[in-house]
């Protein structure tokens, strides 16, 4: 049964990865997509990566609620209908707002299977081996968004652009067929019996994300004007939720110590590391000219420590505690961006291959404690609402970080004025990471304790599969 549990959640995690890989992946192909059909490049990218990005983050809530509703399995394959219709699409677009179109449903697709990944790695597995699969997943998906660019530039140069969307089929039929071929009877889900879904609290957080998004890609007035928006929308999306029989995000959640601390960890780190995977790439690129294939593998030496670590931090959390895990890994993550600080016109690969590793390393640590402490935070009957809270503000960490990365790098300048942006950046990074070390201090200081097979605690759900 372990072993059978083990293979349906790593088919689900491989469907999840999806999500940012193909959010990155075709960032190499767009100057081709805007040839064959027309239109520039800037337009391109409006059209098929921002609508993407904004799509995915409005919805990670909302889908991680449904699956509260009707079930995390059949989210999941809601999910992988949902990204194969939009690879169908996508194959065969005549056009750039058709291709637009297709990328929206991957991204609600992506949106579905995200949460319902999270939410089943709570609900299936024992609390002692929640850490290790979380970290696991995250440095999954980590990987998956760092290789999202050579994936794509291998494909498109190979067999066209439109080969990005069929790659799609074979990963979630596969994916789709393993889970159908191994997953035992199992008991219904127990899910959210209300009469209504919340659509006037969705459509409020759904508006107030999109206003900040577009806010944060914007500039001057404009930008301040849609930041403003959103706040006074996310307050009244606040007023309406405490008011809502069966609201989208239950506010109550964020009063559990460990949810928001868990929450602001996953939250402040990723935008460290999501903006270091476009930041460094093109420094050194400027700087030390180093071609954009060699950057690109340079991106694998902080990805590689990430997943290694991952797989040994749900270890370490039981041996330490989820305080000292995370915050262990905050000071690594710290040191290792700070390091970057050296870098200059006589650095070669391996001075900065190394801070990349410290600070991989240090994020692969903090990941799986962090989501696995704000995760059992929740009740079981909650799991989805909580993975879609935390997926959300994991993306939003990276939007975020890419806004600051855009207000202060120009990398049409010199390489001396790209070198001071660089040390800048480094400071927001550094703040973040530091933030993230401080919010750790509010996670448990010890691991929860090993679930019997004959016994489960009142306060816990009963996880269908007791080992990863």
């Amino acid at each position: 049964m372990a072993n059978r549990n083990a293979i349906e959640l790593g088919a689900a995690a491989v469907c999840a990865a999806l999500m940012p890989l193909n959010s990155t992946m075709i960032a190499v192909a767009i100057p081709a997509i805007a040839t064959d059909l027309g239109g520039t490049a800037a337009s391109a990218t409006q059209i098929l990566v921002s609508a993407y990005l904004v799509t995915a983050i409005v919805l990670q809530s909302p889908g991680g609620k449904l699956g509260d509703r009707i079930g995390h399995w059949e989210l999941l394959r809601v999910g992988q209908i949902a990204v194969l219709v939009g690879a169908v699409v996508g194959w065969f677009a005549p056009n750039i707002e058709v291709l637009g179109l297709a990328r929206i449903l991957m991204a609600v697709g992506g949106a579905a299977l995200v949460p319902a990944t999270f939410a089943l790695m709570r609900l299936e597995l024992a609390p002692e081996h929640r850490a290790t699969a979380f970290g696991r997943m995250g440095a999954l998906m980590a990987l998956a968004a760092a290789l999202g660019p050579l994936v794509g530039g291998e494909l498109s140069s190979l067999f066209g652009w439109r080969s990005l969307f069929l790659a799609n089929f074979p990963i979630v039929v596969a994916a789709a067929l393993v889970i159908f071929l191994v997953q035992r009877q199992r008991p219904k889900q127990d899910v959210l019996e209300h009469p209504r879904f919340d659509f006037p609290g969705t459509i409020m957080l759904g508006a107030g994300l999109c206003l900040m998004v577009i806010g944060l890609q914007s500039d001057g007035w404009r930008g301040l004007a849609m930041l403003a928006g959103s706040v006074i929308i996310f307050v009244g999306f606040w007023q309406a939720e405490q008011r809502a029989a069966d609201p989208v995000i239950d506010f109550s959640l964020f009063r559990r110590k460990a949810f928001s601390a868990g929450s602001a960890v996953i939250a402040l780190q990723n935008l460290a590391m999501y903006s270091l995977i476009f930041h460094v790439p093109i420094v050194v690129h400027v700087v030390l000219g180093m071609k954009e294939d060699t950057a690109g593998r340079l991106l694998i030496m902080m990805i590689l420590p990430m997943v290694l670590v991952s797989l040994v931090s749900g270890r370490v959390s039981r041996a330490v505690g989820p305080r000292l895990a995370v915050l262990g890994g905050a000071v690594l993550g710290f040191i290792g961006v700070a390091l970057l600080w050296t870098l200059g016109p006589h650095s070669n690969v391996f001075t900065i291959a190394v801070p990349f590793a410290i600070a991989g390393a240090g994020f692969g640590l903090s990941a799986g404690p962090a989501q696995a402490a704000a995760q059992a935070a929740a009740p079981g009957k909650q799991a989805g609402m909580a993975a879609g809270a935390t997926s959300t503000l994991r993306y939003l960490g990276g939007v975020v970080g890419i806004a600051i990365l855009g207000l202060f790098l120009n990398d049409t300048a010199g390489p001396v004025a790209v070198l001071n942006d660089h040390r800048i950046l480094l400071g927001f990074y550094c703040a973040s990471v530091v933030l993230s070390g401080l919010s750790a201090l509010a996670l448990p200081a010890k691991a929860p304790e090993p679930v019997s097979p004959t016994r489960v605690p009142s306060n816990e759900p009963a996880p269908e599969g007791r080992s990863a």
